[in-house]
């Protein structure tokens, strides 16, 4: 699909603007090149220099006697665009353009980068930046850069593929791989992305074989939806993707019909897709190279496709202390430490020694020193408990420094289902972590920085979710998408909670009425006590208006609250407005949720769960996946809100009936895929849950043709 060979594997470089000082930024990419070995033509381009470093300086583009394929470009702004029209003459196919000056720089400096595009577009010239430190490929050991790591660092060729938009912390993160003995393969400083974006620089990475993890840093996305489909493909490939987003405070979100499109921002949306696809989420610098780092091990590749709260680890120690504090920090960032099964605590007690205790964290004190072949045996059983996710080693000096102990480690993560890491607890035994870092295995001096690695590996989840129409309505899915195609407006509550109950999510009994008799009669039908409510088109917030009045207990409390909301309908309603009453049976509750869906058209549908009324937006206690959903998921979703525990019964309190909950988000999400195209938004806010059953108390459903209009003001 494309072709950016000419940017990682150039056979002849024209670095225009060279400086005579390989110790200028503009003498760095010769300086890089000539170091790591290139073995292309060379062709430096200085009017004030004949040579340079040994090689022919050319007084300009033109003088240069051969065609070149790449061209590394370190002018002043004003003067790039003229220096890609020559390399063009002499048949570039790519260009790297260090120059700053452009998009970044006010409106001149975007005409000025629109000028480079079309330039490049029309003469069929790959454009890397510009505002970009370049390209290195640890592979071929062609460093197209200015960045000062390829003079400063070995950069041995590794496994993990680069793309930062920040040239600075591209060459931090070389530097931190290196401190840690992680290595690269690829790595691309992206600059402004003008013409090769994020998304085609990893898609291109994607292509080596050899390349088994994809990093990215960056603060925007040019193309959201083909990085998408890059971690779609890297994750048909095995090949994990860990993602630092920065800028993430400033993340604006959009107005929107439903609690749920206040709350689920593009950026949202954007993170439970990725997540679904398995793509690790991290903090900082130090978290993306050792997630990277820790996620080219082969156990850890596959993901963990479970909820973080049940992500088991087993902690093994010489050291009674160390292994304490490393459960603690594993335990407050919400991993469960595992609990072993009898078989699991059977098998080690054969291995240890009387006054050993076979519980984890396990502390094999000095024992385990001595004997390599009970550490070897001890390893095995417990990567064969099922409740086991990955094995947390803590390491004291005697032990880092011991070649039978670093023997029994290589042969074990050689062959373990499940991941593995050191923490070295002795700050003496640091010149001892290369060696077990050449061995693959993950080390780490800080215990910090092991749990946040190994939280971004467990918790990756991919999914695979089958599309199925709810409650298996096949015939249903069309008239319910023609109903949205050629609604206008919002639904009313009873056409939406029509279609819910369609799909198989119940609400309360209820009946619709016109006037204040109509009302009681309703109510006495239904049975109190009951809740009434306004019912008017395009109407989607009925309790700002004063359109919802609830604990109406007998017949003249009906007719009384049928008055108020007429008078309150009158006065915020457009003059000549209809309205109706909806009344519906007030039932038992433990407590209340709201679930709700927006489609993104970047992402597609996107599913939100979170505490019922003012909590969710006033506490921020919410949790969004891709839809669909299993009901397996959804349960997961709730079991990750910190109002879990109010609705398994903490305190002696009642519990609510989270299965059936998990049903209904489930159904709603899977509504969402069948609706497709023609949904904006939904939301059922709240769903009331008692001790048995879920039931929908108010429902909103806003047709995709409705938010345009609202969008472009055509309504």
């Amino acid at each position: 699909m494309h072709n950016l060979d000419a940017l990682f594997m150039p056979r002849s470089i024209a670095i225009i603007g060279a400086s005579t000082n390989l110790d200028k930024i503009s003498g760095r990419p010769l300086a890089s090149l000539m170091r790591h070995g290139f073995t292309g033509s060379l062709y430096p381009v200085n009017p004030g220099a004949r040579v340079i470093n040994g090689v022919p300086c050319w007084p300009d583009i033109a003088s240069i006697p051969e065609s070149f394929e790449t061209a590394f470009i370190a002018l002043p702004s004003g003067q790039v665009h003229d220096a890609i029209v020559a390399c063009a003459a002499r048949g570039a196919k790519a260009v790297v353009v260090y120059s700053s000056g452009f998009s970044e720089g006010g409106a001149a400096g975007q005409e000025r980068q629109a000028q480079l595009i079309a330039t490049c577009k029309a003469h069929h010239i790959r454009l890397a930046g510009p505002n970009c430190l370049g390209i290195m490929n640890m592979r071929d050991r062609i460093m197209l850069t200015a960045s000062t790591a390829p003079t400063a660092l070995p950069l041995p060729a590794g496994q993990i593929g680069l793309v930062s938009q920040s040239g600075a912390l591209a060459g931090a993160l070389l530097s931190r791989g290196a401190e840690r003995g992680i290595a690269f393969r690829y790595a691309v400083a992206s600059g402004n992305e003008a013409d090769v974006d994020m998304s085609e620089y990893l898609d291109w990475m994607l292509q080596d074989p050899q390349v088994r993890v994809l990093a990215a840093l960056f603060e925007g996305l040019v193309r959201p939806k083909a990085f998408i489909e890059v971690c779609r493909r890297a994750s048909a490939r095995n090949v994990p993707v860990v993602v630092c987003r920065i800028g993430r405070s400033v993340a604006g979100q959009r107005a929107a019909a439903s609690h749920t499109g206040s709350m689920l921002s593009d950026e949202r949306a954007f993170e439970a897709v990725a997540r679904s696809l398995g793509v690790a989420f991290v903090d900082d610098l130090d978290g993306l190279v050792e997630s990277a780092g820790l996620l080219c091990q082969d156990a850890t590749r596959r993901g963990v496709d479970h909820n973080p709260a049940h992500a088991g680890v087993a902690v093994i120690s010489h050291s009674g202390g160390g292994a304490i504090l490393l459960t603690d920090l594993l335990a407050e960032n919400g991993l469960s430490i595992a609990s072993f099964s009898a078989a699991t605590c059977t098998a080690l007690q054969s291995v240890l020694p009387d006054w050993g205790s076979a519980q984890n964290p396990l502390d094999l004190t000095t024992f385990g020193l001595s004997d390599a072949q009970a550490l070897t045996r001890s390893l095995h059983i417990i990567a064969a408990d099922p409740g086991v996710s990955a094995l947390a080693l803590v390491m004291s000096n005697t032990a880092a420094a011991s070649a039978a102990q670093h023997a029994v480690l290589r042969d074990f993560q050689r062959s373990s289902p499940k991941p593995v890491v050191v923490y070295v607890i002795d700050g003496v035994a640091r010149r001892h972590m290369q060696n077990l870092r050449e061995e693959g295995i993950a080390v780490f001096d800080s215990a910090t920085a092991l749990t946040r690695a190994l939280r971004a590996v467990l918790c990756r989840s991919v999914r695979h979710a089958e599309v199925a129409e709810p409650g298996g309505h096949a015939a249903a899915g069309d008239a319910w998408r023609e109903q949205l195609r050629c609604a206008t407006q919002p639904l009313t509550e009873p056409e939406a909670k029509s279609m819910l109950a369609a799909a198989g999510i119940a609400s309360p009994p209820g009946r619709q009425a016109s006037d204040t008799a109509s009302a009681r009669a309703a109510a006495e039908q239904l049975g109190y006590p009951v809740v009434l409510k306004l019912v008017a088109a395009g109407m989607h917030h009925k309790s700002e208006v004063g359109g919802v009045i609830v604990g109406l207990q007998d017949g003249d409390a009906v007719e009384a609250a049928a008055a108020q909301i007429a008078q309150n309908a009158r006065a915020h309603l457009p003059e000549g407005t209809s309205f109706g009453l909806w009344v519906e049976r007030m039932m038992p509750l433990v407590a209340e949720l709201i679930i709700g869906v927006r489609r993104s058209p970047d992402f597609g549908a996107v599913v939100l769960v979170g505490l019922g009324g003012i909590y969710a937006e006033f506490l921020h206690d919410t949790i969004v996946r891709a839809a669909p959903v299993t009901p397996d998921d959804a349960r997961a979703m709730l079991a990750e809100l910190k109002a879990w525990p109010l609705l398994t019964g903490a305190r002696n309190q009642p519990a609510a009936d989270v299965d059936a909950a998990a049903e209904a988000i489930a159904r709603l999400s899977e509504l969402a895929v069948t609706l497709d195209g023609t949904l904006a938004e939904m939301e059922i806010n709240p769903l009331g849950l008692g001790r048995s059953g879920a039931l929908a108390l108010d429902a909103l459903i806003v047709p995709a043709q409705w938010n345009v209009q609202q969008e472009t003001g055509e309504h």
